[in-house]
């Protein structure tokens, strides 16, 4: 029976675990090797982490995603569905792979994330929803 010791995925000494129970792990698996599998991803190549620098290109400021999710104050997946269904500016592609806004952009995202506009119908709709003509309506 195996004998390895519980191991989130998330657990803050994965690789250092991993490393010191290999003989537990060997024999716990049935192909493979999971430690240098592990070992290589751990140390591969990873992209550079996101800047909070702006990248300025002939006189022009341009900013990350991730520097302008922490601006407006959300996450760079809401700034990514945002772009997607068209509410903000798309930004620039940099260098093939990274997209970025220029200052007038970041201002529109920033428009975007803090508008405040009335809920469709008004108070009435509401009110008939609290007070169950809703159900009255569709029966």
């Amino acid at each position: 029976m195996c004998s390895m010791p519980a191991i989130g995925p998330t657990h803050p000494n994965l690789l250092r675990d991993l490393t010191e129970n290999k003989e537990v792990i060997g024999q716990c698996l049935t192909y493979g090797n999971v430690l240098d599998t592990l070992q290589r991803h751990a140390t591969s190549r990873k992209r550079p982490a996101a800047t909070s620098k702006p990248i300025e290109i002939e006189g022009t400021r341009y900013f990350s995603v991730a520097t302008v999710a922490r601006a407006v104050g959300v996450s760079r997946q809401t700034v990514w569905r945002w772009r997607l269904d068209g509410k903000i500016p798309p930004g620039h592609l940099y260098r093939n792979h990274q997209t970025v806004f220029t200052s007038e952009e970041v201002n529109a995202v920033r428009e975007f994330a803090n508008k405040v506009e009335p809920i469709e119908g008004g108070p009435a709709r509401q009110l008939r929803l609290f007070n169950g003509a809703a159900k009255g309506e569709q029966g």
